[in-house]
């Protein structure tokens, strides 16, 4: 029954717009135009010159809907950090920024664009099928990385010609690689330093100068605190390594 009644309005609105022909030369439209308001006018009048009278009307209540959408769901100009509350220097923040955003990318925008593409292979859960939800909680990872696994097989030799991207290739594995460096590789990294050493009877002991500096726990301890900094120096400059790369690759990075 709903098949029919598409296929009715579909006719209908055809019929509406003087059945249009689907391709013809910019002066072949002219003389389309010219004759569907001759032969039609009453068509005409509410295909060409009703727009034209409610349109402003709905653009002013577009502005309006979209001055509250951007200040409270699609939020475009505000970056998410994914940081925790509390102080964070200026160069954590541009660090954390830049990669949340990436994740973002893959986790929601590439993987509801697959989504929407393989809905018969991977069908909407309860929650996935209801608007709202999509719009403000829907993250899948797993898809977002099957899609770039995908687009990172564009260069394939054994693929025709005219199915082969290589630049979107290139990309795509690009940003696996950034993403999955800042989702697994980079949290594993080990800052701690669990050990305790005896203060010898005052809390800051260690600045006296009768404090026994060869005691063992205070060596350990000191060999853990140079083993954190020599890797943050390294750390540092892998942040910096990967923060560039993602530069490199920004105007790529769109669905």
């Amino acid at each position: 029954m709903m098949n029919f009644l598409v296929v009715k309005w579909k006719r209908f609105a055809r019929w509406m717009d003087f059945n249009p022909p689907y391709a013809l030369t910019a002066s072949e439209w002219r003389s389309f135009e010219y004759e569907f308001q001759q032969e039609a006018p009453i068509r005409f009048f509410f295909k060409h010159r009703l727009p034209k009278l409610y349109r402003p009307v709905l653009w002013k209540y577009k502005g309006i809907k979209d001055w509250i959408r951007y200040r409270t769901i699609d939020r475009y100009h505000v970056i998410e950090t994914g940081l925790k509350p509390g102080y964070h220097e200026f160069d954590e923040k541009i660090l954390y920024g830049s990669f949340t955003m990436l994740k973002d990318f893959v986790e929601i925008e590439v993987a509801s664009h697959f989504h929407v593409q393989n809905r018969d292979e991977f069908p909407y859960s309860k929650k996935e099928k209801l608007p709202l939800y999509r719009r403000l909680f829907y993250r899948r990872p797993d898809l977002g990385i099957k899609h770039l696994e995908w687009e990172a097989t564009l260069d394939d030799p054994s693929l025709p010609p005219t199915q082969q991207f290589p630049s979107q290739a290139i990309a795509a594995r690009e940003i696996l690689k950034l993403y999955r460096w800042w989702v697994d590789t980079r949290p594993k990294r080990d800052y701690s330093n669990n050990l305790k050493y005896d203060h010898q009877g005052f809390e800051m002991g260690s600045l006296d100068d009768d404090f026994d500096h060869t005691a063992e726990d205070f060596i350990a301890y000191h060999k853990r605190f140079d083993e954190i900094e020599e890797n943050r120096i390294e750390w540092d400059k892998e942040d910096d390594e990967m923060l560039i790369r993602l530069v490199k690759i920004r105007q790529v990075i769109w669905t």
